[in-house]
């Protein structure tokens, strides 16, 4: 990191301070050098990340192999390609404004209220009529709610649900209720069919022939915010950028090598080099290890490719 330009150089990094820390509590207890004891840090760091990443994909089935890894968060973008590396993959982006990434997200997303109303009925006890009447209920008090939340009523969008199980199962699965307007008798003949089909993807397993329970009947309430304009720039400038500067940066198997360094508000569509380097912008810094190559698309996300070239998209 440049101890001069954290947040676009309104904070003042202290480096001899976060050295001494180091010395202090890790590399002295451990007989290490202040930047052995800091690369160890750093491998913890991304080991805990690594793991936190195969719980969300590879533990659920998932190659991440065939996956971009998307970084964001101020410090998203300087673990991010060595995070690729350890988990195989060849492809990182870094999108712009990736420090507030969340936030942005946060704008642009539908507004979303959840109802759920226990029935605990038998399918032989339920009732198109009745389920309907908790239906209309529940939605009711969520066109109520994202009015007062100024969302028109043009842009509410209802999605019906229910947990179904099968007698005596102490767990459910949630259905979601197919067709438009008022629930009639065969809509739950339906229902009961998708349940059946979904516990035989899910598990393995299904009976039509056993006895099944609707345990709860579920309302998403969606209030659509209208589409993110994300303008694409014109004609692909090309070249190549010029360095803000450069400096010593450690990276693991290669030790300090003299790295340069770009700024990213001067990056531009079509623009393409190699690391080792590093991108600095006024929230973050995105760290391109030897072997790795970086093209701006039209969006001005970075893409991080290994080996052979760039995919600007």
């Amino acid at each position: 990191l440049n101890p001069d330009y954290f947040l676009g150089s309104e904070m003042a990094l202290d480096v001899e301070a976060a050295r001494q820390a180091i010395r202090e509590h890790v590399a002295e207890a451990m007989n290490l050098s202040v930047e052995q004891a800091a690369a160890g840090i750093i491998r913890v760091v991304n080991a805990k990340m690594v793991r936190g990443i195969s719980v969300n994909s590879t533990q659920k089935g998932y190659d991440v192999r065939e996956f971009s890894l998307l970084a964001f968060g101020g410090a998203g973008p300087l673990h991010a390609v060595e995070l690729a590396q350890d988990l195989g993959m060849n492809r990182v982006v870094v999108p712009p404004f990736c420090a507030v990434f969340s936030a942005l997200g946060s704008v642009a997303s539908d507004v979303r209220r959840d109802y759920v109303r226990t029935v605990a009925l038998h399918q032989d006890q339920a009732q198109a009529s009745g389920l309907e009447a908790v239906f209309a209920e529940l939605e009711a008090r969520a066109r109520q709610q994202l009015a007062e939340e100024r969302v028109p009523p043009e842009r509410v969008l209802l999605q019906r649900s229910a947990d179904l199980r099968y007698e005596g199962q102490s767990y459910e699965l949630t259905i979601p209720i197919q067709g438009e307007g008022p629930l009639q008798q065969e809509d739950l003949a339906h229902l009961i069919a998708d349940f059946h089909e979904m516990h035989r993807r899910i598990y393995a397993y299904s009976d039509p022939r056993e006895g099944v329970e609707i345990i709860a009947l579920r309302l998403a309430a969606i209030g659509q915010v209208p589409d993110l304009d994300l303008r694409r720039e014109g004609t692909p400038a090309g070249g190549d950028p010029t360095p803000k500067g450069s400096r010593g940066v450690h990276f693991p198997g290669h030790g300090f090598l003299e790295t340069v360094v770009y700024e990213r508000d001067e990056l531009h569509q079509g623009q393409r080099f190699s690391g080792p380097c590093l991108i600095e912008e006024r929230t973050s810094t995105t760290v391109i290890p030897p072997g790795w190559l970086v093209a701006v698309d039209g969006h001005h996300n970075l893409v991080i490719t290994r080996g052979e070239g760039p995919d600007a998209a």
